[in-house]
């Protein structure tokens, strides 16, 4: 049986059951999991991977109505809440194929349960990954960043270096408490989100298992999310939210 997390890593690599929900110890409550049914071959993990989507026609038109008002200027935030096993997965993956195929960039990561107690883990995540600093040296992956953001405060590149973690051993942190690096990292992710020009998505799966840094950050952000000229930002699948 694989977890939420584990399912995720495993991607078209093995073939997985329905989710179901599984009693284990230590937990007071079931939690989902996905039975291992066997290895993918190469023509499963390269062909297609899902049967026709049923029954979510109106949620899925929702959604894409919400990203196309994205793509043409007002950004969105969305939430994909239900039960286990309802088909929150398989509706994001479908939304992805349709940003994918109107040209938005996909940013994309999730929550685990073991890590939502480290302060930041989610969006440091999240941020690795729209920053596209993931596979690069740490100075490498720093100077990226700071092309990126050519106009931004060097402290606060110094805060979001550490929260990437490519932070220079040698170069000393701003000595800032918890609250107000939040609120800087915050307001420099929004100020380079009002200043794209070309239309992104950002999803953020499992946010049931958000750890508690990275909920009150992403709170600041989706507060002016519909500022902004075209994010969008899809948080689920979820069993609560």
């Amino acid at each position: 049986m694989l977890s939420d997390s584990t399912a995720q890593l495993v991607g078209r690599a093995a073939i997985l059951g329905e989710p179901e929900m599984v009693a284990i110890k230590g937990a007071d409550a079931p939690v989902p999991a996905r039975r291992l049914l066997g290895v993918a071959s190469e023509r499963e993990r390269t062909g297609p991977a899902q049967s026709t989507l049923v029954g979510r026609g109106l949620e899925l038109h929702t959604m894409t109505g919400l990203l196309e008002r994205a793509i043409a200027g007002r950004g969105s935030v969305v939430g994909v809440v239900g039960p286990p096993g309802i088909g929150k997965s398989r509706l994001v993956r479908e939304a992805l194929e349709v940003a994918k195929s109107s040209g938005v960039r996909v940013f994309s990561t999730y929550c685990e349960s073991h890590a939502s107690q480290i302060p930041f883990h989610a969006v440091a995540r999240l941020f690795r990954t729209a920053t596209r600093v993931g596979g690069l040296d740490d100075a490498a992956a720093r100077a990226r960043l700071r092309t990126q953001l050519p106009d931004a405060d060097r402290d606060d590149l110094l805060i979001l270096d550490d929260l990437l973690g490519i932070a220079d051993p040698a170069v000393t942190l701003p000595r800032i408490d918890p609250d107000a690096r939040r609120r800087r990292l915050a307001a420099l992710i929004n100020t380079a989100n009002l200043a794209r020009t070309e239309p992104i998505l950002y999803v953020m799966e499992d946010v049931h298992w958000i750890d508690q840094g990275s909920e009150s950050m992403m709170a600041d952000i989706l507060a002016v999310i519909g500022q902004t000229p075209h994010p969008m930002r899809l948080l689920g699948p979820s069993s609560r939210c």
